[in-house]
């Protein structure tokens, strides 16, 4: 590489150093998001089903309703 042919006042290098930064960051992000994938995951207990979990409550008339 010759260093004397680089001109770092030019559009290039500017577009060249945004590539560069921004795919950088999008990695570093990636990563973090990778590493971090165990911390996101909601504990359930094994045999639990939340989404059936109190059924009267989501249609109105369990305890607590103003239903009669």
């Amino acid at each position: 590489m010759i260093v004397a042919s680089i001109d770092p006042t030019s559009q290039a290098f500017a577009v060249g150093e945004v590539i560069g930064v921004m795919s950088a960051a999008a990695t570093a992000i990636g990563a973090l998001w990778w590493l971090t994938r165990s911390w996101r995951t909601q504990a359930t207990p094994p045999g639990s089903d939340p989404s059936r979990a109190l059924p009267c409550a989501r249609r109105g008339n369990g305890p607590g309703s103003s239903r009669a």
